[in-house]
């Protein structure tokens, strides 16, 4: 392996690639770009997004964010590889160029589908390679066979594979990834100092769920469950955070369902605010379905939850869980111990969970309390971080 540059105080680089950085549904790549302690972590990015709240001096783009010089550098890569510069293409030159700039003894690619363009500069740089698997990019392995290729290739070059639950790591099995190459580690959150006061019995109970507006997070089948939970619990409340191509489907049906005095659509919101809005809940609700669908020319896709963050973050405030069985949510949702599990699309049993909840505060407090230490054992972010740093050094040990 080549001679690598280390940081001014010893530390050896890590170059980080997950495409766009600082969007506000992928909190957790910031906290891994922020939060190694003995790795110097420099970023290459597809653009750079929130740069307010994600402030990161360490992160580089791979390509011009201004149209103009984009067009320079789409004429240069012709002149000089004479080749059509794709947005592929491009986006190889420009981690190549960052590679050269901060020669790190490491690449970690986040999801698979980043390995198109992070297993080729690996391999000319002779860096190791690692990549971590999330869910949709694991799941469109399973039914798109091209894609699954793609992927089998450029794990060609990976010295390990992270999968972010035991689920994943049964999926990457059966896409054929080598099993002596997947190490599972959780994504990781901050602990919080202060838990959710869940027990609290006022006059309104308040349920949350932070998820992406778009079918395989099931947001029709909680909107249904919580009207039927309303009209037996007067104090139910419901906050949804998050967007996307769903919203106005998600409001047209919360006025259907006669219910818009006791829902609040909150939008993306910033991190701090997120913190605020777990903290003064009483129940969290994470409603993923599987979703399978039919594309153009034959092909199929899956949408299933990998073990979403958000469950992560509610349980470390402390917060009982009411999730769908699917995926692997099942990891930090054990059932009857932090929380219940439903089947998918069961609206009724959720509905009897959530009011089950909203009339017992003793239960939501011993459920909460389980789910917290839960999160604290196994789901701590500096923890799971320096699992992350571990196995790099594993990786480079074995150079």
């Amino acid at each position: 392996m080549k001679q690598r540059a280390a940081s001014n105080d010893g530390k050896p680089r890590v170059l980080l690639y997950a495409g766009p950085y600082g969007r506000l549904g992928e909190v957790w790549i910031h906290r891994h770009a922020t939060g190694l302690k003995r790795y110097e972590c420099h970023v290459a990015a597809a653009g750079y997004r929130n740069r307010d709240l994600f402030v990161n001096p360490a992160v580089h783009l791979v390509d011009s964010e201004n149209p103009f010089l984009h067009r320079l550098r789409q004429a240069g890569h012709f002149l000089r590889w004479m080749e059509w510069p794709t947005a592929e293409r491009l986006e190889v030159a420009g981690i190549r160029r960052v590679v050269r700039r901060i020669a790190p003894v490491l690449i970690h690619a986040h999801f698979l589908w980043n390995l198109r363009s992070s297993a080729p500069v690996a391999a000319e740089q002779s860096v190791p390679l690692v990549v971590t698997g999330h869910g949709t990019d694991v799941n469109k392995a399973i039914v798109d066979e091209p894609y699954r290729n793609d992927v089998l290739r450029g794990m060609e070059r990976v010295a390990r594979v992270i999968a972010v639950s035991d689920f994943i790591k049964g999926k990457l099995v059966q896409i054929g990834c080598p099993p002596g190459k997947i190490r599972r580690i959780y994504i990781g959150a901050p602990i919080p100092d202060v838990c959710a006061d869940v027990a609290s019995q006022g006059d309104r109970i308040q349920v949350l769920c932070v998820a992406a507006f778009n079918r395989a997070k099931g947001h029709s089948y909680l909107l249904e469950a919580f009207a039927v939970a309303s009209q037996r619990e007067a104090c139910l409340f419901l906050t949804l955070v998050g967007d996307g191509p769903l919203r106005r489907d998600i409001e047209r049906r919360i006025v259907e369902l006669g219910i818009t005095e006791r829902v609040t659509l909150a939008g993306l919101v910033p991190p701090e605010r997120l913190r605020g809005l777990m903290a003064a809940s009483h129940i969290y609700v994470q409603p993923s379905v599987r979703i399978v669908q039919d594309r153009p020319g034959g092909r199929r896709s899956v949408q299933e939850e990998g073990l979403a963050i958000s469950l992560v973050e509610a349980a470390s405030f402390g917060l009982p869980l009411v999730v769908s069985r699917c995926g692997g949510m099942g990891e930090i949702c054990r059932d009857g111990e932090t929380g219940y599990e439903v089947q998918q699309r069961d609206v009724a049993a959720m509905a009897d969970r959530i009011v089950e909840l909203a009339q017992c505060p003793d239960r939501r407090m011993s459920m909460g309390a389980k789910a917290r230490r839960l999160a604290e054992q196994e789901f701590d972010g500096d923890t799971q971080l320096g699992k992350i740093e571990c196995l790099y050094d594993d990786v480079l040990e074995s150079e």
